[in-house]
């Protein structure tokens, strides 16, 4: 169960989750649908560009290691055709080293969460982003944060 703030953020987005593993995805797209998000899931790089020719979104989710590629290009590619202030995005890894750390905080509106997360953590991380990137956008600071 999420907390009512976090309900409340999340709810009416439409949001993209790109994981290869499908297993995980499914419970992503499960906690996010319950959060009242409008979910999009892809399993890797090429499948998430072909959405994206279709979509725009609130926020993603993106696993860094991808079979076709990496979340932190795809970011960048998905941001290049955006909104300024960009797409808000989290990325999970099995692999939190201080480089991933640095490259996630480098790109703004991204927050890194490491393997294992429970479904609060994901969904209060995706809640925060929105939080201050709606923020940023009111100051009238686009761009990274």
């Amino acid at each position: 169960m999420i907390d009512a703030i976090t309900a409340e953020k999340l709810s009416g987005i439409r949001l993209l989750i790109v994981d290869d593993n499908s297993a995980l995805a499914a419970l992503l797209v499960d906690a996010f649908r319950l959060a009242g998000c409008d979910v999009d899931a892809a399993g890797d790089v090429g499948a998430t560009l072909q959405l994206a020719t279709r979509h725009r979104w609130s926020a993603a989710v993106l696993d860094i290691d991808l079979p076709d590629g990496n979340g932190l290009e795809l970011l960048q590619t998905l941001r290049a055709g955006g909104p300024p202030g960009g797409l808000p995005a989290v990325f999970i890894t099995g692999r939190p080293d201080a480089a991933r750390v640095r490259q996630v905080a480098a790109l703004g509106h991204a927050l890194l969460l490491p393997k294992p997360f429970d479904r609060r953590e994901i969904t209060a991380a995706v809640a925060l982003l929105l939080t201050r990137a709606a923020a940023a956008n009111r100051a009238g600071k686009i761009g990274p944060a």
